[in-house]
């Protein structure tokens, strides 16, 4: 995804985002550092909260905080790039 684009799911207490990054080849891309921004959005309907973003470490905020996701496991997953998104739900 580009920047810009966003995932939209459920409100759990953890949320394990997984990317796939590949070369044209097929090979897996090891040694990158991938950004993620995280929205909120309602259950009901999938319509925007608040269109706060989560800050990387408790809470929520107006503005866009772009989060570093680490690579799994070079060796054994090449290009396998993980953040898990742990945070108490939020109903509305």
């Amino acid at each position: 995804m580009a920047r810009g684009e966003y995932l939209r799911w459920p409100t759990v207490a953890k949320v394990p985002l997984l990317l796939s990054l590949q070369e044209t080849s097929g090979a897996g891309s090891t040694g990158k550092t991938p950004e993620v921004a995280i929205r909120r959005y309602r259950e009901t309907d999938g319509a925007a909260l608040d269109l706060y973003y989560w800050d990387g470490v408790s809470a929520f905020q107006a503005a866009p905080n772009w989060i570093a996701m680490t690579e799994l496991d070079s060796a054994n997953n090449p290009g396998l790039y993980t953040y898990l998104f742990n945070h108490i739900p939020i109903y509305d």
